[in-house]
């Protein structure tokens, strides 16, 4: 009977164990080490993602009940001491690195997004996740409170983070936007709170195209005024430049839409400096960027990154690039073996069989099977009259 390694192993295999050798070789993260070895430390902090654990001693419970055969898969038994150490002396750049590397390997498995006029399409946002100021005494934000700031460049063929900048909470969204760099042709989407015309003009000259929403303390001077049919929800569209001190900072042609939600009836004025879109086709876009908050919503509701196992910033940065890295598993092996079910229900089954020994792919389409199977006898009961 053929043997198979646990579904942990499985999809954490899906890493090059020589990328994972040769960083740990970098940064030196296994010299002298007897007890906890650098993957070691990346099973039990996946495992720990994915079935929930909130704290090093439940950690240290469930490693405990592990059978000889699931030990030997790579996951062992954990003590608190063991761990709580290991988040000291493994940097967290170490996982940042890891990050970065296995979002190479996996890139081209995502699907292009649907705009064919652009380039690379990326929307830029923060979440804040809170902290308590007394535990998290380096998290900074405000006087009696504590948070810090998670800074995604979300590609929107995927919708898979590109880039990711961790800070306290009393970093400024601008403050990131400005030290980031994009290639040639990039799209990039985000709201007012990145709103810097000194910044506008860097992105202009370096090639980039960015749409954003008008601040409504900011004058427009026009030289070109085109009026639309209301009921398209393009209103108007301007052709022109910004007034005052931030004309001055950014002296290039803009071009500027009025767009009137046919549901909602809220209105938006979009900014942007690619004259050659459509008003439709901004519009279009900038709807885009509602998938940078969902991305945070889903990670918020699925991943371990708003309660941490350690206390020191190390600990807590080693967390969210462990549940970054989590986030690529699931959506890598998700689209590998089959294009059925959502990334959402593939963390469940990940979840649920996470030290099942079975082939992998097998499992998931049995899975899928079992929840048809059961959406089928909802349907039928749904139909029974209740008198």
């Amino acid at each position: 009977m053929a043997q198979f390694t646990t579904v942990l192993q499985q999809i954490q295999q899906t890493i090059s164990r020589k990328l994972f050798d040769n960083l740990a070789d970098k940064y030196n993260v296994n010299k002298g080490v007897r007890k906890m070895t650098a993957l070691a430390h990346f099973s039990v902090l996946l495992y720990a993602q994915f079935k929930g654990l909130n704290s090093l001693r439940e950690i240290e419970t469930a490693t405990s009940a592990l059978t000889k055969i699931q030990q030997k898969s790579g996951l062992t038994h954990t003590c608190r001491s063991t761990l709580a150490d290991a988040n000291q002396r493994i940097p967290w750049l170490f996982y940042r690195d890891l990050f970065y590397e296995y979002l190479e390997q996996v890139k081209d498995l995502f699907p292009r997004h649907k705009f064919d006029q652009i380039g690379n399409l990326l929307s830029i946002d923060s979440t804040t996740i809170k902290l308590c100021r007394s535990l998290f005494p380096w998290a900074q934000f405000r006087q009696a409170k504590g948070a810090l700031k998670i800074h995604t460049v979300l590609d929107h063929s995927g919708n898979i983070p590109d880039a990711l900048v961790v800070t306290n909470g009393k970093v400024h969204d601008i403050r990131v936007g400005r030290a980031l760099k994009f290639a040639k042709g990039t799209m990039l989407l985000f709201d007012r709170g990145y709103f810097d015309a000194e910044w506008f003009y860097k992105l202009h000259k370096d090639s980039v195209y960015f749409i954003t929403r008008m601040k409504s303390n900011i004058s427009f001077i026009y030289n070109r005024h085109i009026k639309h049919n209301c009921s398209t929800g393009i209103v108007e569209e301007w052709y022109g430049y910004l007034d005052g001190n931030a004309g001055n900072k950014c002296p290039v042609l803009l071009h500027l839409v009025r767009y009137i939600d046919p549901v909602t009836g809220k209105e938006y004025i979009f900014l942007t400096n690619h004259l050659d879109l459509s008003a439709q086709t901004v519009a279009d876009l900038y709807k885009q960027r509602w998938q940078v908050e969902l991305f945070f919503k889903w990670i918020k509701q699925h991943l371990k990154i708003k309660t941490f196992i350690g206390n020191d910033e190390n600990a807590v940065l080693i967390q969210i690039w462990v549940a970054m890295i989590a986030y690529l598993i699931v959506k890598a092996n998700h689209l590998k073996i089959s294009k059925g079910g959502t990334a959402h229900q593939f963390l469940i089954f990940i979840s649920t069989h996470t030290l099942m020994q079975i082939p992998l792919s097998q499992a998931w389409q049995d899975f899928q099977r079992t929840k048809t199977k059961h959406k089928t006898y909802k349907n039928v009961f749904s139909r029974i009259p209740l008198n």
